[in-house]
């Protein structure tokens, strides 16, 4: 009660700051904005208050970190909720009032969770130590740099600030299959992508997109290339983290296999590139490694995963990507064993979260992607009838031209009926959209999912040329371009080498995989990876651009190979870590350059 007490004067001041500063802002700018920059002061004040009277604990970056999360779920409720009730006719001076009635309360729970020890140990996976920086920091500035050039290539495309930014930004982005579509969403914030694959990632985008509009009034430039690499950066960063966790203390490798298989892993060509693509692969990758992680450590504790852990998880992961959030259900059948079937664990842990974030999803489409679809068929409808309209008065020209014609031949003498014009035809349009639907390949059958299935691509060509091939190592040819473009679905290396490199992977890897056959982390992770390939070469969804993928399933690789240095040793450990390094050192060379020559030359 004192807490409530406390949290009540100190939250009663923080928002009777937050309310003037927007009431103030709104006089200048509009609503969200003005929002934003008076959460910020608020979230000043609400800090050192909490800290020092509200719960009086001690101020430390663990605490820190719990109290800004706690804020941002909060400020997300609040932008969320503030919208809804200007939506609802409420004036956008008074929105506020109802916006904290609904948000404070939950706020205070949020804030105490955090900031109590429960909380902090959230975040303590956070910590970066003193062994991860080794190969961490490295790596860090190779994500910087490409990040830099991908930068350059594009700033002076995509910072001004334009009305529409969707048709801009994906006309002019070009990076192999990746969509820009983080860069559209945090420009102008939208439900962008698709809302049943993707179901939470624009809600989880809004934060930078305020972010940029800040950004954007204070500079006068579109910052979204800024946000976004600072985004993925993070990303990328963290996951190496976590590899390195999962390689050291769950997996027990040595630290210098440990620092060699990191090194080894971001060197795939399709992980290096999803570290800088502006797409959601390596946000996919940074959730998938979480899972796997906080999975591996209840296993060594010999403790099941708790409904709580697999719920964020699952939120986390199937947000970003709703089919990878199976594979946080698999994480919790892998840890819980039987106990994942009780009842209680499957309603509150699988079923409820499954049909909560599946009525989200028909929610978001049905608020925000069906109202577009309408004004598109619309409009789309409406050329048609005038094309077929334009068309049909060029017809009726062409007919009448053709009958004056008629009645004026006979006029030409006895030799005017060799020289009858013929009736006009109506002209063939060429579809360009031929070569691309054959590119998609026979689909099993039409509907809302399986049209995008494929029954007639080569599955040994695909897995050759582009599952363990391009996403292991770029083609020279066709480098980097997109179906949607000149490049065909299969393209073959012009060296030998390329294909020796893919084959003593593949060797290493099914090596790893025999011995390890009884690693539950492994088998995890090979589970995870299976369920990918069952979907993209069993069933063909995305074969035609299944290298994209890599960061769903690709770390099941330095895995495998983990567990064939475990079993090493002596003379035939260091030849397997000759035979690594060297390969890693091929893919850096080859990988780096191909990618540094299109950002620079294409």
């Amino acid at each position: 009660m004192g807490e409530l007490l406390r949290f009540g004067i100190v939250g009663f001041t923080a928002t009777a700051i937050q309310y003037a500063t927007y009431w103030v802002g709104l006089q200048f700018t509009n609503h969200n904005l003005a929002m934003t920059v008076a959460y910020l002061l608020s979230f000043a004040f609400n800090l050192w208050a909490s800290l020092r009277y509200t719960f009086k604990v001690g101020g430390t970056t663990g605490r820190g970190v719990g109290f800004a999360m706690a804020h941002v779920v909060n400020y997300l409720m609040q932008m969320a909720t503030l919208n809804l009730f200007v939506d609802l006719g409420v004036s956008k001076t008074l929105a506020p009032l109802p916006m904290f009635a609904v948000c404070v309360p939950i706020n205070f729970l949020l804030v105490r969770f955090f900031l109590k020890r429960d909380g902090i140990r959230l975040f303590a996976i956070f910590k970066v130590r003193c062994e991860e920086w080794a190969v961490g920091a490295p790596l860090l500035a190779i994500f910087v740099a490409l990040h830099a050039l991908l930068i350059a290539r594009y700033y002076h495309l995509f910072t001004p600030l334009q009305t529409h930014y969707w048709n801009h930004i994906i006309r002019h982005f070009h990076l192999s299959g990746f969509d820009p579509l983080t860069y559209v969403v945090v420009s102008d914030w939208q439900a962008g992508y698709n809302v049943y694959r993707h179901p939470l990632l624009a809600f989880f985008m809004y934060v930078p997109y305020m972010l940029n509009q800040g950004l954007m009034w204070l500079t006068g430039i579109n910052c979204a290339i800024f946000v976004v690499a600072v985004m993925q950066i993070f990303a990328a960063f963290y996951s190496v983290v976590f590899l390195h966790r999962l390689l050291r203390h769950a997996m027990g490798i040595s630290l210098f296999d440990t620092r060699l298989l990191c090194a080894f892993f971001f060197s795939l060509a399709y992980i290096m590139l999803s570290a800088i693509a502006p797409d959601h692969f390596i946000l996919s990758l940074f959730a998938l490694l979480l899972t796997l992680l906080v999975a591996a450590n209840q296993q060594q504790q010999h403790t099941p995963m708790p409904v709580w852990k697999t719920i964020c998880l699952f939120v986390l992961t199937a947000g970003i990507s709703l089919n990878n959030g199976l594979k946080v259900f698999m994480a919790a059948l892998f840890t819980n064993g039987r106990h994942f079937f009780r009842p209680r664990f499957l309603f509150f842990a699988v079923l409820l979260p499954s049909a909560l974030i599946w009525a989200f999803a028909r929610f978001e489409y049905k608020k925000f992607v069906w109202p577009d679809e309408v004004k598109r068929h619309e409009a789309r409808a409406k050329r048609k009838a005038e094309d077929k309209k334009k068309a049909e008065e060029e017809a009726r020209k062409r007919q009448l031209a053709w009958e004056e014609a008629q009645k004026a031949q006979p006029k030409q003498g006895s030799n005017s009926t060799n020289s009858t014009p013929t009736p006009p035809k109506t002209p063939t349009k060429h579809n360009p959209d031929n070569n691309v639907s054959a590119k998609m390949g026979t689909p099993m059958m039409q509907g809302e999912f399986m049209r995008w299935t494929d029954i007639s691509t080569s599955r040994l060509q695909s897995i050759t040329e582009n599952l363990f091939g391009e996403s292991i190592q770029l083609h020279r040819d066709h480098l980097l371009e997109d179906i949607f473009g000149r490049r065909p679905v299969i393209v073959h290396y012009r060296w030998a080498i390329n294909y020796v490199a893919e084959a003593l992977l593949l060797l290493l890897f099914v090596a790893g995989l025999w011995v390890g056959r009884r690693n539950k982390l492994l088998l995890m992770a090979l589970a995870f990876a299976a369920m990918d390939w069952a979907l993209h070469v069993g069933l063909g969804f995305g074969l035609n651009e299944v290298y994209i993928m890599t960061a769903h399933w690709a770390y099941v690789l330095p895995l495998s190979l983990a567990a064939l240095l475990l079993t090493a040793t002596g003379r035939k450990r260091t030849l397997l870590r000759i035979a690594i390094g060297s390969l890693t050192l091929w893919l850096y060379a080859w990988n780096l350059f191909s990618m540094v020559d299109y950002l620079l030359n294409s």
